[in-house]
């Protein structure tokens, strides 16, 4: 009776295993065709040419540029003057 039970069990578990499995390799296909995929189609409309990506790189280069502020000058935190930190301190 206990032999039975056992081997019932095992054949759930081997059953459980074997649909893991299927899922996992289904997943492990569709991962492998995603990679694969061509990665030139751009989201906006389609595929661009080589002037054009190098134009629309220098475009976004411009942009990141513009939007930088300029940093201000270290500020000690012991005099609370501009342009040295306080490791570089003349007032020690």
């Amino acid at each position: 009776d206990k032999v039975i039970k056992c081997a019932e069990i095992t054949m759930q578990n081997a059953i459980l295993l074997q649909q893991e499995i299927h899922q996992l390799c289904t997943e492990n296909q569709r991962q492998k065709r995603k990679r694969q995929a061509s990665r030139y189609f751009i989201q906006a409309g389609g595929s661009l040419t080589g002037a054009e990506g190098q134009q629309k790189a220098q475009e976004h280069e411009q942009l990141q540029e513009s939007s930088r502020r300029p940093r201000r000058p270290p500020r000690c935190s012991n005099c609370n003057q501009e342009g040295h930190n306080r490791l570089k301190c003349p007032n020690k």
